[in-house]
């Protein structure tokens, strides 16, 4: 599968080009310095994601794709600029599987989480404050698209090499506080080049 992976410089988005590209999928990267980003594989484009234009060139003939963007800085609107560049890319290129990374933080219907996670919940909103609404409008944006959509919700993400699954749940985050990247590496190749989690937002974390 040709797989379109967004923030593909970081420290997650690396690791998913790694596992993709492990499991025999073509991988097309988008990064603002394509010489940061020389891996066997990979065919990189150079660009911004607040770029459509950028977004599209490397959307256009995936089967799916990955964002593996953080936040960076004070730019409190990049991820929902990120899902509507992302978005209209998609039904452009004739493209209907998206996965991406928001946070444990956010709520969705049909949650059923615990007093502990409401309360660190409410205090992870309080002080992420315009990043927090951006990650609400991004769910939203992708919620009410007709595109087929993963956004997997994670605590602190750590470094370092794991062989074991993380515990995942629709409704219910998993106790664990921390989740491995390249456990999450693994799981958004794995629900991109499938039909897990389908216009869903699991929780992930480590066991």
């Amino acid at each position: 599968m040709n797989i379109a992976v967004l923030g593909a410089t970081g420290r997650t988005g690396r690791l998913v080009l790694r596992e993709a590209t492990e499991r025999g999928h073509q991988v097309i990267a988008l990064a603002r310095n394509g010489a940061s980003l020389i891996e066997d594989g990979v065919i990189v484009h150079e660009g911004d994601v607040r770029d459509l234009d950028a977004v599209t060139r490397v959307v256009e003939g995936a089967g799916a794709v990955i964002s593996a963007v953080g936040a960076r800085g004070r730019d409190s609107n990049l991820h929902t600029l990120l899902a509507q560049h992302t978005a209209t890319a998609m039904r452009t290129s004739g493209v209907t599987r998206f996965v991406g990374i928001s946070v444990g933080g956010l709520d969705v219907p049909g949650d059923q989480k615990g007093l502990r996670d409401r309360v660190i919940g409410a205090l992870a909103r309080t002080l992420a404050g315009k990043a927090s609404e951006d990650r609400k409008r991004e769910y939203e944006i992708w919620r009410d698209s007709e595109l087929r959509w993963t956004l997997v919700r994670v605590p602190r993400l750590t470094d370092g090499e794991t062989n074991t699954a993380p515990v995942i749940s629709v409704e219910t985050p998993p106790r664990g506080i921390t989740l491995h990247r390249a456990a999450l590496a693994g799981l958004l190749v794995d629900c991109a080049t499938s039909a897990k989690f389908i216009d869903q937002a699991p929780f992930a974390a480590n066991n």
